[in-house]
């Protein structure tokens, strides 16, 4: 369930950058879902993630 909660924020950066790149509230958006996803594979590198750590709800 966590790859797929990964997997949709990769889909959701990739289809922000496809979009438009120098649109400025897009840019704060992708900085937003790369931040999440970040957080995503450190919570679950570091402990088989406790979801509740990055506001994710299943």
């Amino acid at each position: 369930i966590l790859q797929n909660k990964i997997e949709e924020c990769k889909n959701q950066l990739y289809m922000l950058l496809k979009r438009d790149i120098g649109n400025q509230e897009l840019r704060s958006q992708y900085a937003m879902y790369k931040n999440k996803l970040d957080q995503l594979i450190k919570s679950t590198k570091s402990r088989r993630g406790r979801l509740s750590d990055v506001g994710v709800t299943q």
